[in-house]
């Protein structure tokens, strides 16, 4: 959707009608193009009084404004609106005053394609009038209906700060398939206005409808198919995606891009979106294009304030952004819009029953939410206080008719949709081994678990024999992480094995899904009966625990321990080598409604202990200690390094603390080095000399909560490295990027003071790169002797290792 603006009429509109009893407004539905400008609680002082010719709002991008008044007219008597015929061409009538004390205005516009329109006032007292409207059709003019006015209905309105200063307006009504619509406003003595208006919005171009496949038989059955990535659950409705029906999903403001969420599932809101119910299937996109326009630029909001849409033939369509599945809180009824689902029927059913069909989709739509978020439709729960049905109508939380006639269904509703939900399979959608996190693969197993259920996860060996089990419940879809690593507190055997996931949903269905995994650890990996080394299950315990090998139950030598970390969530718990920076650490998630555990390396580092971190509250966390990988070495605190030829000079740049490996207590030696690790290296070269980072970044890809923030910002500083001139000022460093050997030789003569040499480097690809006579002085004070061939390699990558010789014989020039 192209962003639109909204546009103020030139006159002042209802200022001052004191002697009015009434209004009436006749338009025809129109969308003409014109300049933008802005609503405002005044006319523009300098402002000429209009003509009626010129009293037709007007538009751009597909929206227009309409006042209802214009001064200056003459008054004439006004024709019964059944009389009303429509001229050909853009003529407007005159603005004109009945007999008696009813002021009215009569106005025409030729149809233009209006799909949705709103009602707009400012009061300028105390009170409210009456508003009615009604639409003309292929079969005469509708009966009158009342318009409701409200200023806001909550969250998007505390975000923008708008909510005071918004105008009172009406919902966006459905105007397809009628060519007029006719006005009323009462009780204007009590209750004068300012700036009345119409918003006429179009339904734009976004989407081809009916799309490819499309029909009407597709579009309301009840097998579900992955439209637009929505839907994943057996038995859910076919839902008509955003991205089918054109949506937006550009925010309008910035405190729009994170959508809201809720916790738990309380109830359904239904409502009727009120106007004409003239539309035909195909119009149905275009009217939720229209709503979403005048949610958005007339109303203010983040989006389309509805989480669902029913049309009266039962398309089921997706409403505000922010997931479908989930619980996203919607602008649809004030006080209750979160942990709500809002459900809007499009058409006004104050007046005519609802459709079959819409009752139909309303069943579906309601049965699988439930389904999805664990709960009873057919239940009660209480609300702000108050016990009320799960399947409530807009009226019931409002000073409103809504939603009319369906009001009426919502008991036999909510009891099918509990019938429903009864018959849905459920599936597990997704399991992942996550082969090689933390160099334990595929220990850790994770499963997505689409509703409320309890699950088991049985380990077994190529024989099929269960080895190991693991269960639990979730309160809600959601992800659950497992792992096996033992089995009658032993160990397991690295090897070929399967995972079976066993599940029973709420509704009692059971679901099954198995999955091949392979169990392995790194060479030298030394197994040890499984021990309880913290169990916490409530209270601060255990915030920021040390961990040392003695309590972990290996030897002082160890390099890294295989640790086990358990959780009832919602927790983040965090483990790591203490001599690390806790943001570099291993983490163990675990959401809402289930537990967890996680299985990963944590190396001890040169202190050789290992720090827990858990936040306060969190319940059931425990750690268990199942094995340890031994030092490659006394020189050196790290495992994996026993085969590279700088075993030495890595356990240098440990000792001086320049290199603090990894989580995993690896060094990772043939790994190349990435630009933010070489400047924390040279940062502690340096002796961690006393430095104050700019309040302002220098970069922009490292903000002040960047691991190495400090050290990046002191490398700049010293003139060491520079970042990429992006232009405007701005730069960036690129820190994950990898550096090179020709880059490594520039900062290593910028932090040792290099001076330039006439020495030939004896190198034979070098001549003419960039850095070369930073190359020179490396090859001349030894810090580096090529490669065999003769040859320094400028471009390629230089490695942990290479670096950390590079690093001791620097130290040593």
């Amino acid at each position: 959707m192209i962003p639109m603006s909204i546009r103020r009429p030139a006159s002042a509109a209802l200022a001052g009608v004191g002697m009015a009893a009434s209004l009436t407004l006749v338009v025809g539905i129109g969308v003409l193009p014109a300049e933008a400008s802005a609503f405002s609680t005044t006319a523009d002082p300098g402002s000429p009084a209009p003509t009626a010719a010129a009293s037709t709002g007007q538009a751009e991008d597909g929206l227009e404004t309409v006042p209802l008044i214009v001064e200056g007219a003459a008054a004439t008597a006004v024709p019964a609106a059944e009389d009303l015929v429509l001229p050909d061409d853009e003529t407007p009538l005159a603005a004109q005053r009945a007999p008696g004390d009813e002021a009215l205005l009569q106005r025409t516009v030729p149809t233009a394609g209006a799909v949705v329109v709103g009602l707009a006032w400012r009061p300028a007292g105390l009170g409210s009038p009456r508003a009615e409207i009604r639409f003309r059709t292929a079969t005469g003019w509708d009966e009158w209906a009342d318009v409701e006015m409200t200023r806001g209905e909550g969250e998007d309105e505390a975000r923008s700060g708008a909510g005071a200063l918004a105008p009172v307006m009406s919902e966006g009504m459905v105007a397809s398939g009628a060519d007029a619509i006719e006005v009323r406003i009462s009780g204007l003595d009590s209750a004068p206005v300012t700036d009345a208006h119409l918003v006429l919005v179009d339904g734009g171009q976004e989407a081809t409808w009916p799309g490819p496949g499309w029909s009407a038989a597709s579009s309301t059955g009840t097998t579900a198919t992955a439209v637009g990535g929505v839907l994943t659950a057996t038995g859910a409705p076919a839902v008509i995606s955003r991205l089918r029906w054109g949506a937006s999903d550009v925010p309008p403001r910035p405190e729009c891009a994170t959508p809201d969420y809720g916790t738990q599932l309380d109830r359904f809101v239904v409502h009727h979106t009120a106007g004409t119910n003239a539309y035909s299937a195909a119009d149905s996109p275009a009217i939720l294009r229209g709503i979403q326009r005048y949610h958005v630029d007339a109303r203010g909001w983040c989006d389309i304030g509805y989480n669902v849409l029913v049309d009266k033939f039962g398309q089921v369509f997706e409403g505000r952004r922010g997931g479908l599945e989930e619980l996203v809180v919607g602008v649809h009824a004030s006080g209750h819009n979160t942990n709500t689902v809002g459900v809007s029927v499009l058409g006004d059913y104050t007046k005519v029953a609802p459709t079959t069909a819409a009752i139909d989709a309303l069943v579906r739509v309601i049965a699988w939410k439930s389904y999805l978020h664990g709960i009873d439709p057919a239940g009660s729960a209480v609300k702000n206080g108050v016990l009320m049905p799960r399947v409530i109508g807009h009226r019931d939380v409002a000073q409103t008719s809504c939603p009319g006639a369906i009001q009426n269904h919502l008991r036999d509703i909510a009891s099918r949709a509990r019938s429903q939900m009864l018959t849905y399979q459920p599936e597990f959608t997704r399991i992942v081994a996550n082969d090689g996190v933390q160099r334990v693969a595929p220990a850790v197993v994770e499963v997505d678990i689409p509703v409320p259920a309890g699950w088991t996860a049985t380990l077994l060996d190529s024989s099929g024999t269960a080895v190991a089990r693991r269960s639990g419940t979730v309160t809600r879809r959601a992800t659950v992480t497992t792992e096996f690593a033992t089995s009658h507190e032993a160990v397991l055997a690295a090897g070929s094995y399967s995972v079976r996931f066993d599940g029973v949903s709420t509704n009692g269905k059971v679901f099954s899904s198995t999955t091949p995994v392979r169990l392995r650890y790194p060479d030298g990996f030394v197994a040890q009966t499984p021990r309880v080394v913290l169990d916490v299950q409530s209270g601060s315990a255990g915030l920021g625990t040390l961990l040392t090998t003695q309590a972990l139950g290996t030897p002082t030598t160890a390099a890294a321990v295989l640790l086990r970390v358990c959780a009832s969530g919602p927790t983040t718990a965090r483990i790591s080598p203490s001599d690390l920076s806790p943001a570099m650490a291993f983490e163990l998630h675990v959401g809402s409604g289930s537990t967890g555990c996680a299985l990963g390396f944590v190396g001890t580092g040169l202190d050789r202990q290992v720090r827990v971190e858990r936040p306060a509250g969190a319940s059931g966390f425990r750690v268990e200690s199942l094995g340890h990988l031994p030092a490659a070495g006394a020189t050196t605190p790290y495992w994996d390094v026993a085969a590279s030829p700088f075993r030495t000079d890595i356990g240098w740049v440990a000792g001086q603390r320049i290199a603090t490996g990894n989580v995993d207590g690896s060094f990772r030696p043939v790994a190349p080095v990435s630009r933010q690790a070489i400047a924390a290296f040279l940062y502690r070269a340096a002796g961690s000399p006393a430095f104050s980072a700019p309040a302002s970044p220098t970069f922009v890809d490292v903000s002040q909560t960047h691991p190495f923030f400090r050290e990046i910002e002191w490398l700049a500083a010293a003139g060491i490295a520079d970042g990429t001139d992006l232009g405007g000022g701005r730069q960036e460093f690129r820190p994950a990027a990898a550096v090179s050997r020709q880059a490594m030789a520039a900062f290593l003569y910028r932090a040792y003071d290099g001076s330039p040499t006439e020495e030939p480097s004896g190198f034979s690809d070098v001549t003419g790169t960039p850095f070369e006579a930073e190359i020179r002085w490396l090859a001349a004070t030894r810090i580096t002797t090529g490669n065999p061939d003769g040859t320094f390699r400028p471009t390629a990558p230089v490695s942990r290792h290479a670096m950390a010789a590079f690093l001791r014989r620097a130290n040593e020039v």
